[in-house]
This record gives structure tokens, C-alpha cells and sequence, in this order.
């Protein structure tokens, strides 16, 4: 088979799986790849890898999930495979090595292309929501607070806007941030939690702050 061939194969398989991925047929996207992981070209391995990982994450396979991650970290340390397998190892309770990848975020590359790729806020936005529904309330709140700290730095509110930089938009966050204020309230002040929040950003920011002050049963 020549060059051309196998590299025409390659990318078919390729794109043939992520089609199968997303048209919710998990196992038959697995098997379109299952030969490409052991591809010696790093690039065809590096995306069978994440094809696999993500398709044994959907089936809630988190060990397999994570096994194909941690190849993929390895192999390109690249900033999407350490939130892929910060995910599946949240999903799967560990939390101490869901936060340890999920802290490689910051120093992986970027220079590898990820066709489903998120911006770092998204990130830290189902990132938190993963550790909440986990139960891991501490470690969703830490999260929560980088958030708060890109809006503060943004120090603006309007949806347009922050969507454009990336960000969820703040009363989708505080909704589903509202669990975690609420499970801690009992041991941390998150009135002034949420007063600090809304005196650092804009209205009408600063009034979705303050109307959260009421939901949290303290």
C-alpha cells in the first residue's frame, strides 16, 4: 500500500469514527479505530486514542476511558487529553488524580488541533459540575473560584460579551455553582462570598449576585 493510500485510509477511518461517535454509536466508533492505536504515526495514534477515550467515556467505562487518556497525555501533553482524563477520573471518584490532571491544564501544549475543543473557562465550568455531581463539594468551590475570578478580571456581565471570551454565562454558572454554595455554606460565609462577587463586576452582574444571597438557606 502505498504513502498516499494508507494516509487517505487513515484519515478515513478517522473520520468515520468521530461520525459514528456523535451519532451516539459508541462501540462501532471504538472498533474503526481499535487497529489505529497501535498507528506508528504519532498523530493517527494520538486521535484513535482520544476517539477510544472518548467513546469508552460516553459507555461510562471510566477505567478504559482513562487508560486511553493517559496515553494520549503521554504522548502529546496536550491540554485537552489532561481535561479528558481529569473528567474520567472525576466520574470515576478519584478526585486526587482528577485535580492532579486537571492542574496539567496550564502547562500542556497547545499546538496539537482538537476538533472539539472548548476554551479553558468551559473547562473549569464542567469541570466543577463533574466534581459537584461527584460529591466532591470543596474541590467544585476551588473551581468555582477561578471562575470568579475571570469574571472580576473581565469585569463585565453581558452575555454577548462573555461568550466571546469563552465564558459561561454568569447566571447558568451561579445555577449550577448554587449546589456547592449552599452544601458549604455551613462552614464558609458565602454571603460575602457573593457580596465580594457582585461589588468586583458590573449590573446587571451585580444583581444576579445578589438575588443568589436569598437561595442560600443560611
Amino acid at each position: 500500500m502505498s504513502l498516499n493510500i494508507r494516509k487517505n485510509y487513515r484519515e478515513r477511518k478517522l473520520r468515520e469514527a468521530w461520525q459514528l461517535y456523535h451519532d451516539g454509536k459508541r462501540e462501532e466508533a471504538f472498533s474503526k479505530v481499535r487497529l489505529l492505536l497501535k498507528s506508528t504515526n504519532k498523530e493517527v495514534r494520538l486521535e484513535a486514542l482520544q476517539v477510544a477515550g472518548m467513546a469508552m467515556y460516553k459507555l461510562k467505562r471510566f477505567d478504559q476511558a482513562i487508560n486511553y487518556f493517559q496515553k494520549a497525555c503521554k504522548l502529546a501533553n496536550a491540554r485537552h487529553d489532561w481535561f479528558n482524563l481529569a473528567m474520567a477520573y472525576a466520574k470515576s471518584k478519584h478526585v486526587l488524580e482528577a485535580e492532579a490532571a486537571f492542574n496539567m491544564i496550564n502547562g500542556a501544549s497547545t499546538k496539537h488541533s482538537y476538533q472539539y475543543a472548548i476554551s479553558q473557562p468551559q473547562m473549569l465550568y464542567q469541570y466543577f459540575r463533574v466534581l459537584r455531581d461527584s460529591g466532591f463539594m470543596r474541590e467544585a468551590f476551588g473551581r468555582i473560584n477561578e471562575l470568579k475570578a475571570m469574571y472580576c478580571a473581565l469585569y463585565k456581565s453581558e452575555e454577548d460579551y462573555l461568550a466571546s471570551k469563552g465564558m459561561p454565562g454568569l447566571s447558568l454558572m451561579m445555577r449550577e455553582a448554587l449546589p456547592v454554595l449552599q452544601s458549604l455554606a455551613a462552614e464558609r460565609d458565602m454571603v460575602s462570598w457573593l457580596e465580594d462577587f457582585g461589588k468586583r463586576i458590573k449590573e446587571p452582574g451585580s444583581q444576579v449576585l445578589k438575588d443568589y444571597v436569598t437561595l442560600l438557606d443560611v
